[in-house]
């Protein structure tokens, strides 16, 4: 009977290691996700996509506040997913917060191409989410 249990403990610890590499897989590719969103936000603090220049200074102000917040955000949820012990609560709260930074952004619909990293990088969330948690 002793002997009958040791290739299902080796299985048992096999299919552990697949979750831990799927897990890991998963948290790797979320933080390089949030890492461009982070890096866009940045680079669209102080330049924006076309029609930028014809803002106001009140429209540029507001520019740079939801990029910056939205960078800020980005790089939390970055760090979360960074080291091997994923820090859900932090991830969580600063993907939500980019997100709704994000949608009530005045000038969103200019900005389709972060909106699609955006959406990459919620997807890969959601991937790690199910891997990991």
């Amino acid at each position: 009977m002793k002997h009958a249990l040791v290739p299902l403990c080796f299985a048992l610890a096999a299919w552990g290691c697949q979750d831990e590499e799927k897990c890991e897989r998963a948290r790797l590719a979320t933080a390089n996700e949030w890492e461009k969103v982070r890096n866009e936000a940045g680079r669209f603090k102080f330049q924006g996509v076309a029609g930028y220049e014809e803002m106001n200074a009140a429209q540029k102000t507001t520019h740079l506040e939801a990029f910056t917040l939205m960078e800020q955000q980005a790089q939390l949820v970055f760090e979360s997913f960074a080291f091997q012990k994923i820090s859900w609560t932090t991830g969580t709260k600063s993907r939500d917060r980019v997100v709704k930074e994000f949608n009530g952004y005045f000038d969103k619909d200019k900005y389709v191409g972060f909106k699609g990293l955006l959406d990459s990088a919620q997807k890969r969330f959601s991937e790690a989410e199910a891997a990991c948690r």
